[in-house]
């Protein structure tokens, strides 16, 4: 739409092929990708090549690398958990130690930690490439295949993933779990205030989780960070997620005076 900057043609979002120039001829474009289509095609080729022949080499001689079985075809063996067991109980017991809270009272403390509230007003006052494309996820895929490491890290990250999936589900409780706006503008704006309140609620988590675990460590207890990193700050069970929301200025919360552990049941326990 002429005139409009919402609604503006998406080549004006880009920058101008002049100026784009300019960077090209400066090689100041930091961009990953060789401008020079021929040379990226020729160095990519000879990457796929090179992982192609060390996943062939890897067959049945690397472990976590593909399978050749007795008919013929290959297998990619399942990864053995790489949570240790300790992480589960661990997990259990620091979060059994936050206090319990509304949701409303959890952003205002955040608010006062941050003052991300500060910023919000009321509402009412792809093409890409696909050759390119597919010769990435060739490269990609040929060194997923071989490398155990980077399996191990993609499952970090999917595990990671269903984590926050499992919060927005609990959080997108309204209009039955679903994004009803017509509007894509009004659909963005959901989305945006879904995802603030996770942070909002992850900040939360990790300052009262770093406290549980601070204190469990002062009375002895050996706690490795190896263990502590497998912990994400994306529970709930704490919250009260649903009900009245009375947004009351909190008093006095801050970083130097947070709520007590609920510490009782770890006492009784002990």
């Amino acid at each position: 739409m002429s005139g409009s900057r919402r609604y503006r043609p998406f080549e004006h979002y880009l920058l101008p092929p002049t100026h784009f120039e300019q960077l090209t001829e400066k090689q100041q474009t930091r961009l990953a990708v060789n401008s020079d289509a021929e040379a990226y095609l020729a160095a990519k080729q000879q990457e796929i090549l090179q992982k192609l022949t060390a996943l062939q080499e890897s067959i049945g001689n690397v472990e976590g690398t593909l399978i050749l079985d007795e008919k013929g075809y290959l297998h990619l063996p399942q990864l053995e958990k790489a949570v240790p067991e300790e992480v589960e109980r661990l997990k259990k017991r620091v979060y059994a130690l936050l206090p319990h809270l509304p949701l409303a009272d959890l952003l205002l403390e955040v608010d006062a930690w941050t003052g991300f509230l500060r910023h919000f007003t009321h509402l009412t006052s792809k093409d890409a490439p696909v050759g390119t494309q597919k010769l990435e996820q060739t490269a990609f895929l040929l060194e997923y295949f071989r490398d155990e490491a980077l399996k191990r890290r993609i499952l970090v990250g999917l595990n990671k993933g269903e984590a926050l999936h499992a919060l927005a589900h609990q959080l997108l409780f309204g209009r039955l779990g679903e994004l009803r706006d017509r509007a894509f503008e009004d659909q963005m704006h959901r989305a945006s205030c879904l995802h603030l309140i996770m942070a909002a609620i992850a900040a939360w988590n990790t300052v009262y989780l770093t406290e549980a675990i601070a204190t469990l460590r002062k009375r002895g207890e050996d706690i490795p960070e190896a263990t502590v990193a497998h912990i994400a700050p994306l529970g709930w069970e704490h919250i009260h997620l649903i009900g009245n929301y009375h947004f009351a200025p909190p008093s006095g919360r801050s970083l130097e005076n947070l709520r007590p552990l609920r510490l009782q049941g770890e006492e009784e326990s002990a």
